[in-house]
This record gives structure tokens, C-alpha cells and sequence, in this order.
């Protein structure tokens, strides 16, 4: 296979990122920046600017693809999955049987996808996503008026949709589903709403259950997240067993040229906010080396820090890739 080598490398390749679900993580983005079906108000990426159900190749999958070739080969055995995800809903992309293919060719570490569930009812989209190892789609309410108020969906799309895909899924897809669901405090944390959510997951029958909170800034800035005896009692209420943190034993890498760490963090947190352990961790880097890229960034006023719940979350000024003299 021939791939052209795309000029603006690992454009569309970022990471590994650090995951609480999925340890060290090679991101894939197959959609522009906020493309999505949905605009969530919790989202990390901030809020949606292109809301859409129509899927097309979004990006040029060849570059894609010359992103992936130039990125593999030195991540061998320091990455514990390959996730399509990134700026926007994955599944809105039709070139994922193709990347798959490519990525199936190169590795054997496992893929997975990242979805907020609402395509799933369509069978042209189960028929693209056969081949991803681990599915992890997103249920956060049972009911309508949350779902608007929390999801905020395409005027095409409802909740229907959404739970008409995810309770077919276990007869249609054969690899593993892990379901997601993220509570905000004071939205869909009541406890009448927890049990019913808890009743549909049942009825799901995922593999597993990943219960998710605001770690990281949301779209809109109010939002608080649950605190750790809370999330235990959601838990308790929903009737299920949530998936443990995932703990990464991957070795680090070779230490990269300073220009090169710069780059590697602006492309990560260009896709979601990090700390400086969290960049440390998701890029196997010494902690210094990434503080004193952070510094040389902020001094380029190329990135800046967010507070939250006592964090500093590092942000990117912009969503475009930076040339290489700016950094």
C-alpha cells in the first residue's frame, strides 16, 4: 500500500493521552473541531460549533492514514489502546473501516471507539464499526427533558434514537460494549432518575459500566461535578458495578527534542484539557520536561490555564496546528 506523506505531520494522530478508562491512549480524529450530533453541556471540548447527523469523510482519510504510518512505529508496546476519538463524534466519519484496516495491518493493540451512542440506531453505521475491539457509547438519561437540557441533541435526533441503538446493540455487535454514563450534580443525579437509569442499563446489558464526573472544564463553566461518596451511592442506586480505573504498565519512551514535546502537548490539548501530570503520564514524559515545555508554551501565550476543582488545566489558543517556527 502507497500512502502520499501528508505535510502537516500528526495532524490527525494525538497523543497517547492519559485515561482513567483506558490507561495510555493513541488518539485518532476523524472529524473537525466540535463536529458533532450533540452538545453536551459537560464536554471537554467545549461547545459544539457544528452540529450534524450527516456523515461524510470529514478529513482526507489518506492523510490520515500518513499520519498513522509516521506515528505506529515508535509506539509499539508504549500505548495500551488506539481510540477513534477526539474533537467531535467519530461515528459521523465513514472513512473508520478504512483507518481500521490500516491500523489492523500495523498493530495488534486493541481499538477502540468512543461514541455518544446517537448513530447507533442506523445499520450502515453498525456495518463501519464491526471490527473495533471495544465500543464505548454514552447513556446519560432515561429522560427526554434531561436529555435535551444535558445533551442538547441535533433537532433530527431525540432520545429514542439513542436508546433504539444501544438496546439492539448486544444482538448486532460481538465485540465488547462498555457504556459510559457521566452525572452532573444537580442534573441527573436525582435519585428517581438514577434507578431508571439503572433498570435501562440492565436491559443494555453492557459489558461493563464506566461512571464518569466532570474532572475536566465543560462546556459551560457552572457545572459541578459529584464528589467521590456521591458517585458510590449513584452507583449503589443504579443497582450495578462500575468498570475500576484502568491502571497503564506500559514502558516510557525515549525522551523526544524539545520542539517536539511542544508539539506533541499542542496536540494534545488542543482536544481536551490536561494537566501536567496528565501529559506527563499520557506521554510517558519526565514531569520537568513537561513543565518546562508548559512554561516556554504559556510564554508563546500559545497555551493557557483553566482552574478547576484545584487543577490547572492546560488549554490551546487555537484549534489549528501550529507551524513549526512558532514553537
Amino acid at each position: 500500500m502507497t500512502v502520499r506523506k501528508y505535510t502537516e505531520s500528526n495532524r490527525f494522530v494525538f497523543g497517547p493521552v492519559p485515561s482513567r478508562r483506558l490507561g495510555r491512549s493513541l488518539g485518532i480524529d476523524l472529524v473537525p473541531y466540535k463536529t458533532c450530533t450533540l452538545n453536551c453541556i459537560y464536554c471537554e471540548c467545549g461547545p459544539t460549533t457544528n452540529l450534524t447527523v450527516e456523515r461524510k469523510e470529514y478529513v482526507p482519510a489518506e492523510a490520515v492514514e500518513a499520519d498513522i504510518l509516521d506515528r505506529l512505529p515508535d509506539l509499539t508496546g508504549r500505548m495500551d489502546f488506539i481510540t477513534f476519538s477526539g474533537s467531535g463524534e467519530p461515528t459521523l466519519s465513514v472513512s473508520i473501516p478504512r483507518i481500521t484496516t490500516l491500523i489492523r495491518s500495523l498493530t495488534e493493540t486493541p481499538l477502540v471507539l468512543l461514541t455518544n451512542g446517537t448513530l447507533l440506531y442506523r445499520d450502515e453505521v453498525i456495518r463501519d464499526i464491526a471490527d473495533i475491539d471495544v465500543l464505548i457509547p454514552s447513556l446519560d438519561t432515561v429522560d427526554p427533558d434531561i436529555f435535551a437540557i444535558m445533551n442538547r441533541p441535533h433537532p433530527d435526533l431525540n432520545l429514542d434514537h439513542l436508546l433504539e441503538g444501544l438496546r439492539r446493540l448486544r444482538s448486532v455487535f460481538t465485540n465488547k460494549i462498555w457504556l459510559e454514563v457521566f452525572l452532573c450534580k444537580g442534573i441527573n443525579d436525582q435519585p428517581e432518575h438514577l434507578a431508571a437509569l439503572g433498570d435501562e442499563i440492565r436491559r443494555i446489558n453492557p459489558d461493563a459500566v464506566q461512571l464518569n464526573t466532570l474532572y475536566r472544564p465543560g462546556a459551560e463553566p457552572l457545572l459541578k461535578p459529584l464528589t467521590d461518596p456521591e458517585l458510590q451511592n449513584a452507583q449503589e442506586v443504579m443497582g450495578i458495578t462500575v468498570q475500576p480505573p484502568f491502571i497503564s504498565s506500559r514502558k516510557p519512551a525515549e525522551i523526544p527534542e524539545p520542539s517536539q514535546i511542544r508539539r506533541m502537548i499542542l496536540n494534545t490539548i488542543r482536544r481536551r484539557p490536561c494537566t501536567a501530570m496528565d501529559l506527563s503520564s499520557g506521554l510517558a514524559l519526565p514531569r520537568h520536561e513537561v513543565q518546562t515545555a508548559l512554561d516556554t508554551l504559556t510564554r508563546q501565550d500559545l497555551v493557557f490555564v483553566n482552574r478547576k476543582s484545584g487543577k490547572d488545566f492546560f488549554i490551546a489558543r487555537s484549534r489549528s496546528e501550529p507551524s513549526d517556527e512558532s514553537i
